[in-house]
């Protein structure tokens, strides 16, 4: 299907957009992906907040100039999906990772958070993020540990204490 100038212009806009509104970005191959699994993946995809583009690369290299996530085009080849994460870093690489393990004919090239280049061995690190719900647990422990240790250190001092007083 043949586009206008005009169709193109507008797609590379709400692209942008979407590169603009996203907190990472994650690049994965479209090479053997059906229709039925892209349908998975969007349906998936809608809970978290995700956006699944599928765009042309020529396009996809005008949309990301002048974006914290430039560092993306040089893995803009072959037929593309393109995943947006809005509420979440982790979400659309942890999506990516969870359909890259269950299909083998799905392979993640590439992905971008606060303007850095995450290669696809290291994709892991981004889809391993805790999620906000996970972060405030974590600083409740630290805050319970750190405040249950300088109780006990305050009890010893205060034991020692006596024991010289008497």
């Amino acid at each position: 299907m043949v586009l206008s100038m005009k169709k193109k212009e507008e797609i590379v806009y709400r692209i942008k957009e979407n590169f603009k509104s996203a907190l990472s970005v994650v690049v994965a191959s479209l090479h053997g992906v059906t229709a039925c699994i892209m349908n998975e993946l969007r349906k998936e995809s809608r809970d978290l907040g995700v956006y699944i583009k599928v765009v042309p690369n020529s396009l996809l290299k005008k949309a990301v100039v002048d974006t914290s996530f430039e560092c993306l085009s040089k893995v803009f080849v072959g037929s593309n999906v393109v995943a947006f994460s809005t509420k979440h870093p982790r979400d659309a690489g942890h999506i990516l990772v969870k359909f890259f393990k269950e299909r083998e004919c799905f392979k993640i090239a590439g992905a971008a958070f606060e303007g850095n280049f995450i290669g696809s061995e290291q994709i892991d690190l981004l889809s391993n993020l805790p999620d906000h719900k996970d972060s405030l647990l974590r600083l409740i422990l630290i805050l319970r540990r750190i405040s249950i240790g300088n109780l006990i250190n305050i009890l010893k001092r205060l034991s020692s204490q006596k024991k010289l007083k008497s």
